[in-house]
């Protein structure tokens, strides 16, 4: 299971334990994608050394924002995790989650109220503890281990993007942005 997360790879990002996860997901790759990764890459490769796992994990550079959803398909399931670093942290919604549904991709997240709220609602994925690499790593197996689990998640992926691309509040915000052209 080719597990990928993209976007910044600075502060808050909260992956060390995503990667810690590999040590008990053993049929589990990790992809980390984003700006941040020529300084961040090293820290991560030592955790990954440290873990044992480094031949399944790679740290990359980003890709162009118009590629961000093309390149995410390539991988199986996109995962997303933040540190609770204050409330805007604890009570966002990121948008690599919607980048993950674009790309077809089901979703690990992180025990946030509206990353839960979404993933249950659409049913396209698991939430894990935010701070456990156990718990993350528990959720990868899943998903790697539970192939009608997994394609369950697929379809509804489906669905979830195609309901959130025909919500009319994007209607609303569109008409909104061309207000200030």
């Amino acid at each position: 299971l080719v597990v990928i997360y993209q976007g910044h790879l600075g502060t808050g990002r909260n992956i060390e334990p995503i990667i810690r996860a590999l040590e008990f997901a053993n049929k589990v790759t990790l992809i980390v994608r984003g700006p941040g990764h020529e300084i961040e890459g090293p820290k991560f490769y030592k955790i990954a050394n440290d873990a044992g796992v480094a031949d399944r994990f790679f740290c990359l550079g980003p890709v162009p924002s118009d590629r961000v959803v093309a390149e995410a398909a390539s991988a199986d399931v996109g995962i997303w995790n933040l540190e609770a670093l204050s409330p805007n942290f604890m009570y966002s919604l990121g948008n690599k989650i919607f980048e993950y549904i674009q790309s077809g991709l089901p979703v690990l997240a992180g025990r946030y109220r509206e990353a839960v709220r979404l993933v249950e609602h659409y049913d396209i994925g698991l939430i894990f503890d935010p701070n456990d690499p156990r718990s993350i790593a528990d959720e990868m197996n899943r998903m790697a281990g539970d192939k009608d689990f997994y394609q369950t998640c697929r379809q509804n992926v489906a669905k979830a993007r195609e309901d959130l691309i025909n919500n009319p509040e994007w209607d609303k915000l569109v008409k909104l942005y061309k207000t200030f052209e």
